[in-house]
């Protein structure tokens, strides 16, 4: 895969005008640092990452806990090196399940190891319900922590009116005698925005050598990769509470001179979700298999066989033991 490549490239406001092979660095001034983007569950954290990033590293999906451990989306330009850390959403509604609690540590936990916090808020929800800012003020407050700039996203689907007074409740929540804290309204999935983004991020940054190579994209291995693009797809071909009940780990990997051999398994947690994967006549499976397959060949670039079959873990998400069974640590 070319990591030089850009989605943004020629995108009105996007960076793709940063150089991003590293050459030319000034060491001396160059920053480099760890980035996590928090918020709630569908704020557009991932389609954020993967718009920073240039390269379509996190799976997204419109359903919540979709993302399930911190991905790196790593970008170098020649000023600086950002290592994108996306997270698990915060979540109104019970932790009963194992899998809800092991999130939200995921998530906090990235709060705690990074340089800076971008606060990222769905403009669109957050017209509609203005008290979650105080909401989200408390989960920062109880970590003594203060987000390092918010970002509105999703301001396409916003009417303009809505914007300034969206602004003002977050100086008012989150300001201060601190002052007050950047606001920037984008659109990652237009690209608006996101150039001016980078470049007050880049304020952020400290003062250090790159932390990666210059053309590292992400630290998940192919596996991971291989996991994350085959549940994206049952995610999106099965509907209501199973994508919640469904895990992926890769059972084989064989490199052959035709390109890859993968072999992995899609865990459920009742004796009932098993026929829901499978389908009629298998028909399930083969669509979700199909488009994991093509997403993974244009990743990859290289031919992929893909053989998927479906295996029960009784109630995996209920335990620790449950989740180390389907491969989630």
């Amino acid at each position: 895969m070319d990591s030089s490549k850009s989605d943004l490239d020629g995108l009105d406001g996007s960076p793709g005008d940063l150089p991003q092979d590293g050459r030319g660095k000034n060491m001396e001034d160059f920053r480099a640092g760890f980035v996590a983007l928090v918020g709630d569950t569908n704020a557009g954290k991932s389609t954020l990452l993967n718009s920073l990033v240039g390269e379509r590293i996190a799976i997204t999906a419109a359903k919540p806990q979709t993302t399930r451990r911190r991905i790196q989306g790593i970008r170098t330009s020649d000023r600086a090196q950002f290592v994108f850390v996306d997270t698990p959403g915060f979540f109104k509604g019970h932790t009963r399940s194992e899998l809800n609690r092991t999130l939200l540590r995921e998530a906090y936990d990235a709060m705690s190891s990074v340089d800076s916090l971008v606060l990222v808020v769905d403009a669109s929800r957050a017209a509609k319900d203005r008290g979650r800012f105080e909401a989200l003020k408390r989960v920062f407050e109880e970590r003594g922590m203060q987000p390092s700039l918010v970002v509105l996203n999703k301001v396409d689907l916003l009417v303009k009116e809505a914007l300034l007074p969206q602004i003002a409740e977050v100086d008012r929540v989150f300001g201060g005698d601190s002052g007050s804290l950047p606001v920037i309204p984008i659109s990652a999935k237009t690209g608006d925005g996101v150039k001016l983004l980078l470049e007050e991020i880049e304020r952020l940054l400290p003062v250090s050598p790159p932390l990666f190579a210059d053309d590292a994209l992400t630290d998940q291995s192919e596996r991971e990769i291989a996991e994350e693009r085959i549940r994206e797809q049952a995610i999106k071909f099965l509907q209501q509470e199973l994508p919640y009940q469904i895990a992926v780990a890769v059972e084989q990997w064989k490199e052959t001179e035709r390109g890859l051999e993968i072999s992995a398994a899609i865990y459920v947690a009742r004796d009932n979700h098993k026929p829901m994967v499978i389908g009629k006549g298998g028909a399930m499976i083969k669509k979700i298999g199909t488009a994991a397959r093509l997403e993974l060949e244009r990743f990859f670039g290289t031919h992929i066989n893909l053989q998927l079959f479906v295996s029960v873990k009784k109630d995996w998400p209920q335990s620790r033991a449950g989740l180390h069974r389907v491969g989630i640590k």
